[in-house]
């Protein structure tokens, strides 16, 4: 089962079919999203030929730049450092540039 589609951002939800060696990180880099939020979102492992469910998100994301903080960001965009640290599982406030988090 192949399922195309060109503009995500044009969707409400997608299920989409896993590729051969394709990670979580992969399918969450290619839809923009935490990979919690694909694993929150679908049950057991994954595996090639699984269908995933991936709803709708209008999770927001920022790219450290040079001299940021977690806590500079966090009240850049009014929320807390708990809640950045959450949504991308960090472990830590340690965050590099280029980094991509969401918000």
């Amino acid at each position: 089962m192949e399922i195309q589609i060109l503009n995500y951002s044009q969707i409400k939800s997608v299920f989409y079919e896993v590729k051969c060696n394709q990670s979580i990180e992969d399918i969450a880099n290619q839809f923009g999203v935490p990979k919690d939020y694909i694993t929150k979102n679908n049950s057991g492992q994954i595996y090639e030929g699984k269908v995933l469910f991936i709803p709708q998100t209008n999770l927001k994301s920022h790219i450290v730049k040079p001299f940021e903080t977690i806590e500079s960001i966090s009240k850049k965009y009014g929320i807390t450092v708990e809640e950045i640290m959450s949504k991308n599982s960090l472990n830590s406030n340690y965050i590099f540039i280029g980094q991509k988090l969401y918000l």
